[in-house]
């Protein structure tokens, strides 16, 4: 009668893989000399099997502040006043994407990106865009940068050893942040906190940090931040928190 439970405690902590069936809350926080933008996004993911999950953003709304004025926007009030780009974004985040993960808790590509692509025109073709949008269309219909960011919202478990690589978007740039790690286990929790630098074309001054937490079921939450100077735009902070909900 004793033995299930025993083993259980015993259990090492899982990888840093999230949840299927469950929901996960994201917020970022974008900060430039003229802009700073703040989002929260609810995510659901499926798994269809251990190495096959869905995502899709159920909820999302933000803010914005700007030298010349501020606004928000939620995804469950959105009408024709709503800005276009936001409602292409939005659009484009409720369509489900299934994606291939590996061992460690991170996706590894998007499984059909044609029938994903698809889906995406049905989608925004149902807002009847102005014509000034649709210029923009082909900039969010991008399977790259739908891994991307995923990747950066569920980074994996950090490397045994050695410095831990991953990509970094900022509007049309793919910076690189590369960070060391301290591992430290408390019972049933596994907590990864990371340091390093940012780079890329343009880019100075940078740094990184992440920290991620994982139990047994899987992963609980992943904090990231990185600051650095980029030519064109000047100072540069960004922080992404996601959270098992």
């Amino acid at each position: 009668m004793i033995v299930l439970p025993l083993l259980f405690a015993c259990r090492p902590p899982s990888a840093a893989v999230p949840t299927g069936g469950s929901t996960w809350i994201v917020v970022a926080v974008s900060a430039t000399p003229d802009r700073l933008v703040t989002s929260t996004s609810w995510l659901q993911v499926a798994h269809a099997r251990a190495d096959e999950a869905t995502v899709s953003t159920v909820r999302a709304e933000g803010t914005w502040e700007t030298p010349e004025g501020s606004g928000s926007w939620a995804s469950d009030v959105i009408d024709d006043a709503t800005p276009w780009p936001l409602r292409i974004q939005h659009a484009v985040a409720e369509v489900p994407a299934a994606f291939a993960w590996s061992d460690d808790g991170s996706p590894t590509r998007l499984i059909d990106p044609d029938g994903w692509r698809e889906q995406v025109v049905v989608a925004l073709a149902a807002l009847e865009l102005p014509t000034e949008a649709l210029s923009t269309v082909s900039n969010v219909v991008d399977p790259d940068g739908l891994l991307r960011d995923l990747r950066r919202t569920f980074p994996g478990d950090p490397p045994p050893s050695g410095p831990w690589v991953r990509e970094e978007g900022f509007g049309a740039r793919v910076l690189t942040r590369t960070e060391t790690c301290a591992r430290a286990v408390d019972g049933g929790t596994v907590t990864w906190r990371c340091s390093g630098a940012i780079d890329g074309d343009g880019v100075s001054e940078g740094a990184a940090t992440t920290s991620l937490v994982v139990d047994r079921r899987g992963l609980v939450e992943v904090e990231s931040r990185w600051e650095a100077l980029i030519a064109g735009v000047g100072p540069v902070g960004v922080r992404r928190l996601v959270v098992r909900e």
